[in-house]
């Protein structure tokens, strides 16, 4: 089961997280103050929903410092034509969804950017001789 963390610091949206979970996803809320501490637990996916575009990207530059380079990749949801997402994008961001997002939308997203992980995984376990 794949693990999603989203961090937020308000409300998190509850129909997208039971879609995920009907899809099979563990997926864990944090907030902006845990991330913020360092209590920000092992993810395959960190999905940042905050509103404060400055409070995001501080957010996003010490969990890409503090983690390792091989870490989970990390997408940002935000107003379209703020230029929240480009910023976003060039401080490390691996993707971006703009909002309002439906759950379809989201769970196409998450699938595309973990579809990497998935085959690099499969074909890791394909050379050790595993049984996928």
């Amino acid at each position: 089961m794949r693990r999603i963390t989203f961090v937020t610091d308000g409300l998190s949206d509850k129909s997208l997280i039971d879609a995920l979970r009907e899809h099979r996803f563990d997926v864990r809320i944090e907030t902006a103050s845990s991330v913020t501490n360092g209590r920000l637990a092992a993810a395959d996916l960190l999905i940042f929903d905050i509103v404060d575009a400055s409070e995001a990207i501080k957010l996003l530059r010490k969990v890409r410092l503090s983690h390792h380079p091989a870490s989970a990749p990390v997408m940002v949801i935000a107003e379209w034509g703020t230029g929240q997402a480009t910023l976003a994008l060039s401080q490390g961001a691996d993707a971006f969804e703009r909002k309002p997002i439906d759950a379809q939308r989201l769970l196409v997203a998450i699938k595309s950017l973990l579809r990497p992980h998935m085959a690099m995984t499969a074909k890791a376990s394909a050379l050790t001789g595993d049984e996928e």
